[in-house]
């Protein structure tokens, strides 16, 4: 091989090699945890409100979830001990994103939403036993839909608040417009 067909082939799969070279040091190392997160989410949300499902994806279409759910994934496991600039926190969070589709179904991706959306270890569980005082289980349909409307942004949609309300009310009429 000559020096000009070496460059060509450096040229060649250079682009190639980036991408590959960041899925095998800054996501491959995360994926047993974050089925780990995924499945503990899951059954979490097992036996709780049968319309918890059908509240989020009323809420959010499934690449939203997913999109907020790898965001969450990666705040807590790299970004949170190991910060970097913006842009690499949005090129991350777009990588994790995309990869994700390799690894993970959409109803992994509703478990990992459900362990995550109020920060990872802190879910729709542990929301609710700290805002409503009920085990996931027990929850009625509108405090189903209290809990998710609140995941919207947990500050400004906190349960029992106005904002809350009116967002659940939102939902639930979304979520009987879908059937």
């Amino acid at each position: 091989m000559n020096t000009k067909q070496t460059i060509t082939a450096a040229l060649v799969a250079f682009p190639l090699l980036v991408p590959l070279t960041w899925y095998a040091l800054a996501y491959l190392p995360y994926v047993a945890s974050i089925r780990t997160l995924a499945t503990q989410g899951a059954s979490s949300i097992q036996g709780a409100n049968p319309l918890l499902q059908p509240l989020v994806l009323a809420d959010q279409t499934p690449a939203q979830v997913r999109s907020y759910a790898m965001r969450q994934a990666y705040f807590s496991l790299v970004f949170e001990n190991h910060r970097g600039s913006a842009f690499s926190w949005h090129a991350h969070n777009t990588l994790w994103y995309l990869a994700s589709y390799l690894h993970f179904e959409d109803s992994e991706m509703l478990g990992l939403w459900a362990q995550c959306v109020f920060r990872c270890g802190h879910g729709l569980k542990e929301a609710s036993l700290h805002y409503l005082h009920k085990d996931l289980r027990l929850l009625s349909e509108r405090e189903a839909a209290n809990l998710v409307a609140a995941a919207k942004s947990p500050v400004r949609y906190v349960p029992g608040s106005s904002a809350n309300e009116r967002r659940t009310d939102e939902l639930l009429a979304r979520l009987r417009a879908q059937k």
